[in-house]
């Protein structure tokens, strides 16, 4: 019985680290609402998965329609504090960087991640390629709170394609 005991204490802690890792993997939005981005956003349907410790989904909204950028806004669970995930189209002929408007780059999970902050609002932000419509976004991070550069940056470097075929 002594010899079981290191094993299962072993199985039990590679079970318990496992399980977040698994769950990062997916859309941080519920089912639902993933289902719903998907028939409105279309092609621009990229979410996050991963979020700073403590934040759950709040809600999405296509502010100009079909045509316009998705935001999904994620709330800490204890406090008021709360930050945007925003996708929307480079504008044609602009660099990823924006014109260089941003103070960093970061690299996170592989990914080159830009930084920068105007008028009390930090933003990190990186660009993906559409594999379907060849169609390049911005994933923004868009927070006025407490979280650091690396939260928001881990964040946008997450940003996934979920949209249906």
């Amino acid at each position: 019985m002594k010899r079981l005991a290191p094993i299962a204490v072993a199985l039990l802690s590679a079970g318990l680290l496992a399980g977040p890792a698994a769950a990062t993997l997916g859309a941080q939005v519920p089912a639902f609402s993933l289902k719903r981005i998907q028939a409105n956003a279309g092609d621009a349907s990229y979410l996050p998965t991963r979020l700073p410790f403590g934040y759950r989904y709040e809600r999405w909204q296509l502010p100009n329609g079909k045509s316009g950028k998705l935001i999904v806004t994620f709330k800490h669970k204890q406090s008021n504090d709360r930050f945007t995930f925003q996708v929307e189209r480079l504008p044609q002929g602009m660099g990823c960087d924006l014109q260089g408007s941003f103070h960093r780059t970061l690299q996170m999970d592989g990914n080159k991640v830009y930084y920068g902050g105007w008028g009390g609002e930090w933003i990190a932000w990186r660009c993906v390629t559409s594999p379907r419509t060849h169609t390049t976004y911005t994933l923004g991070v868009h927070s006025s709170g407490p979280l650091p550069d690396v939260a928001l940056a881990r964040v946008a470097a997450s940003g996934k394609r979920f949209a249906g075929s």
